[in-house]
């Protein structure tokens, strides 16, 4: 795609800037698949050209800009800058060629304002590839990463001519493994650099990389070694000078009062070392904390008793409860038994309607629910109905585990009540059934005549 007049003024009305092409101060001129520089005569107003991502192989066509200083040319197919194109922008200040394939720099001779250039991820292999870096004398930041630098001496040698270099990035070149302690030979080598690579140059790093470079590691040790001495002297001093600042508040303090200027804080006056400084607690503290260490105490001799209580005597106290739990149960029963008895002989009573006829309504309570007992697993079986007469009873010689006991069971009959009555025969009675003169158990629809419905399980 070319770059003609009409595109540029296109691309000045998408992104809202002048038409007239000398009023416009930056231009954005990127990804757009620019095969060549043309047409930019008429923008002499240009401080800021962004010509990255396109197809650029040449910068032949850059016209003298004089008001340019930021020129990015990143992302391109640039295989070399043809030399007194970028001389010839005067006010160039920042410089991005990365991400092309340049073998050389010659074309940054004359670039004197120069101050930041980035030529990273391209194929720089010699040090006499980059020796137009050395009219950039203002140079202040250089990135060279992702290239194919070699020889490290001759490099830096070529750096040290830059008097304004403060940040330098080399790495993922060859020279960084081969040049020996590559940081601190650097470091050394240019006295004015603060960034290196991945971190800045601290002072501590810098004072040793310039005796290690004077003296080796015994050089390094003791630059290490003073660089704390000074630092403690310097603590030292600060704190020295907050005493003093701190001891001149307490002699005007004393002074106000009427004290001696040199006894100290005032507010310690007329204490000695044995006083008492804390205030005392409170009574409602003393107190609470007296109760939790009566409490926590007895907390601990209950649970060293129940330790040391023989286990005999822990069963007996079960067994009383159950026992008691039994009875209780019993009672209950008997109690239930006598009022269903009771509400079966009276007579029924009767209302009238308003036709003049009279229904006997048999009012029978409802069976009180009785609490389970904590004993062992007790399983009802409720046998047939009593209206089938053809079922059979459920057989009542099996017996079940240790652990439960089956009671068969039919209708509430007189001998049920009597059994229930002396505690032999415990039933299980639900809310919302009332015991009658009839009744009949519902079978499942999955049980025969020769195994019993268990209906519930009491644990």
């Amino acid at each position: 795609m070319a770059m003609d007049a009409a595109s540029l003024a296109a691309l000045c009305k998408q992104h809202r800037l002048y038409q007239t092409p000398a009023l416009n101060d930056r231009l954005y001129a990127n990804f757009r698949g620019f095969t060549a520089i043309g047409a930019l005569e008429a923008y002499t107003g240009l401080r800021a050209l962004f010509l990255e991502g396109n197809a650029l192989d040449s910068v032949a066509g850059l016209p003298p800009l004089p008001e340019l200083r930021c020129l990015f040319l990143q992302q391109n197919a640039l295989l070399a800058l043809e030399p007194g194109v970028l001389a010839a922008l005067p006010q160039l200040d920042t410089l991005n060629v990365g991400g092309n394939a340049l073998t050389s720099l010659a074309g940054l001779a004359g670039c004197t304002q120069l101050r930041t250039l980035v030529a990273a991820d391209n194929s720089l292999a010699f040090t006499d590839a980059l020796a137009a870096l050395a009219t950039c004398t203002q140079l202040e930041s250089v990135d060279l990463q992702n290239n194919k630098l070699e020889d490290g001496q001759a490099l830096l040698g070529l750096l040290k001519g830059l008097p304004h270099l403060k940040c330098l990035y080399l790495r993922g070149n060859p020279l960084v493994s081969k040049l020996p302690s590559y940081r601190k030979t650097t470091i050394a080598a240019l006295p004015g650099l603060t960034y290196l690579d991945d971190r800045p140059i601290t002072e501590l790093e810098r004072a040793c990389a310039e005796a290690w470079a004077a003296g080796g590691l015994d050089g390094e040790r003791e630059a290490r070694a003073a660089f704390h001495q000074r630092e403690q002297e310097r603590e030292a001093r600060q704190v020295a000078a907050l005493r003093e600042i701190r001891e001149a508040g307490w002699r005007k303090r004393r002074e106000a009062l009427g004290l001696d200027p040199e006894g100290g804080d005032p507010d310690l006056e007329g204490l000695t070392d044995d006083a008492e400084l804390e205030e005392a607690e409170p009574a409602e503290l003393r107190s609470a904390r007296d109760r939790l260490a009566a409490f926590t105490a007895a907390r601990q001799a209950v649970a060293a008793d129940a330790e040391e209580a023989p286990p005999g005597l822990m069963d007996a106290d079960v067994e009383a409860v159950l026992e008691e739990s039994r009875a209780s149960r019993a009672a209950l029963l008997a109690e239930a038994a006598a009022q269903q008895a009771q509400q079966a002989a009276a007579p029924p009573q009767s209302s009238c309607l308003g036709s003049g006829t009279c229904e006997a309504e048999a009012a029978v309570a409802p069976p009180p629910v009785l609490p389970a007992v904590p004993t062992a697993r007790q399983t009802v079986v409720l046998g047939p109905s009593c209206g089938d007469a053809g079922a059979e009873a459920a057989p009542a010689g099996e017996q079940e585990q240790e652990s439960e006991a089956s009671v068969h069971t039919a209708c509430p009959t007189a001998a049920g009540v009597q059994a229930v009555e002396a505690g032999t025969a415990p039933q299980l009675m639900d809310s919302g059934e009332a015991i009658g003169s009839e009744c009949s158990v519902p079978s499942r629809a999955s049980s025969s005549d020769d195994e019993p419905d268990i209906l519930e399980e009491l644990d």
